[in-house]
């Protein structure tokens, strides 16, 4: 079987990356890595402790 290497990228290549996508990337070691979307539990969780920080702003 042949494996394919990835494509190492730099810094610089990495921030003028673009694809058709809206999915976003992370860089790791020069690979890019496919990052998953948020979730639903996610959004809860962040209104959660964003509410809370403002909270205790305000205190």
């Amino acid at each position: 079987m042949i494996e394919t290497k990835p494509k190492i990228y730099t810094f610089a290549e990495y921030s003028q990356y673009q694809d058709s996508t809206d999915n976003k990337y992370e860089l790791v070691n020069g690979e890019l890595i496919s990052l998953t979307p948020p979730s639903g539990i996610h959004a809860l969780i962040l209104t959660f402790y964003f509410k809370n920080f403002i909270k205790k702003l305000s205190e």
